[in-house]
C-alpha cells in the first residue's frame, strides 16, 4: 500500500547513512499502521517496536529511536494526514470498511486545544443560552 504514495520530495532527504538513515515509505508504513491500531505517540511507538512482530517487521527489525519517529512525523506532518486520509479512502474503495462505520476521533480534536476551551455538551448548552440571552441591539458594532 505504501508503494502507491507519491513521496520524490520525501525521498530527496534521504540518505542510508547517519540521521536520515531511515526509508521514508518505511518510516511512513509504519507510523500508518501504528496510527490504525491505536499508537499515536512516538515514545509508545518506539516501545513497541521492541515487543510487537509485526511493527518490528514493518521497521525492518530495526528498533527506530523516539527521536526519529518523532521528527519524520513532525516534519512530514501534512504527508502523514493526507497518507492516512488516502489508505481509509482506498479501504472503502476495497470493500474493507463501509462508510457506515466510519466515525470521527474526538481526541485529535481535543489535542491542540486547552482543557478550558474544550467544551463538553452542558458547557454548549450554558453558553448558547447565554448567547441567547444577549440583547444583540445594545451592542456597539464592533461586538455584533
Amino acid at each position: 500500500m505504501v508503494e502507491r504514495f507519491e513521496l520524490t520530495q520525501v525521498e530527496a532527504h534521504f540518505s542510508a547513512l547517519g540521521q536520515n538513515g531511515f526509508a521514508p515509505r518505511q518510516l511512513l508504513g509504519l507510523w500508518l499502521y501504528a496510527s490504525l491500531i491505536g499508537l499515536h505517540q512516538g515514545t509508545r511507538l518506539a516501545r513497541a517496536l521492541q515487543t510487537d512482530c509485526a511493527l518490528r517487521w514493518l521497521s525492518g527489525g530495526h528498533c527506530i529511536s523516539v527521536a526519529v519517529l518523532n521528527r519524520f512525523r513532525a516534519q512530514n506532518a501534512a504527508l502523514f494526514l493526507a497518507a492516512l486520509e488516502q489508505t481509509v479512502r482506498w479501504a472503502v474503495e476495497e470493500g474493507l470498511v463501509r462508510t457506515q462505520e466510519l466515525g470521527i476521533d474526538s481526541v485529535r480534536l481535543r489535542a491542540h486545544a486547552s482543557r478550558s476551551q474544550v467544551r463538553v455538551h452542558a458547557q454548549s448548552l450554558r453558553r448558547l443560552k447565554h448567547l441567547r440571552a444577549l440583547d444583540v441591539d445594545a451592542l456597539d458594532a464592533s461586538a455584533r
